[in-house]
């Protein structure tokens, strides 16, 4: 299987058979998908494929239009997945329920070490279903969750995106530029 079709936009019909390939690759330890138009009928397929796959440690499907249905179908996948260690979900048009259903899953998960979420639809109640489920995840050891503009409050004025690991965390700005925050600052952000 290749191991990187990003910017390849691909028909239902390609990204199913990227699914097929998952499913029974026993070589690749990598897989990009970013910007490759997936929808979520096609993520559904492709976290299905995620479950019988023995080998990938990292997955990237960046920037791509899964929605809640696929995150949901992600995080399905990830509580019987036990090789990937890194997925990267960002720009996906994920809101509160792949938020809510990607909280379960790090509860129970115990490969997964890194986690990126940015640039999707991050509430109050988002960020406090990834934050139960880190509570009980020992393995995880950076969650990105933030990008400019993608963390609201609840009467949906932005706020400043945050990304932290269990140790420190980062505050970034829409400019790119950041500053490190303590442990006692983390564990204010994380409740």
């Amino acid at each position: 299987m290749k191991e990187s079709y990003a910017k390849e936009k691909m028909t239902v019909a390609s990204a199913d058979y990227v699914a097929e390939q998952l499913a029974t690759d026993t070589q690749a330890k990598e897989l990009v998908l970013n910007e490759c138009d997936i929808q979520p009928s096609s993520a559904v397929k492709i976290a299905a494929a995620l479950e019988a796959n023995s080998t990938l440690t990292k997955l990237i499907i960046d920037s791509n239009k899964i929605g809640d249905e696929g995150a949901i179908a992600f995080a399905k996948a990830l509580t019987i997945n036990a090789t990937l260690k890194e997925i990267s979900i960002d720009n996906c048009q994920v809101g509160l329920a792949g938020f809510e259903a990607l909280g379960e899953m790090l509860a129970v998960n115990k490969t997964l070490t890194r986690l990126s979420l940015q640039v999707n639809y991050l509430d109050d109640a988002g960020a406090d279903a990834l934050r139960r489920g880190i509570e009980k995840n020992t393995t995880i050891d950076v969650l990105l969750i933030g990008a400019p503009l993608t963390v609201r409050d609840t009467d949906g004025k932005a706020k400043s995106p945050l990304a932290f690991d269990k140790y420190t965390a980062l505050a970034m700005y829409p400019d790119g530029s950041g500053a490190k925050l303590g442990a006692r600052a983390v564990a204010a952000i994380a409740g």
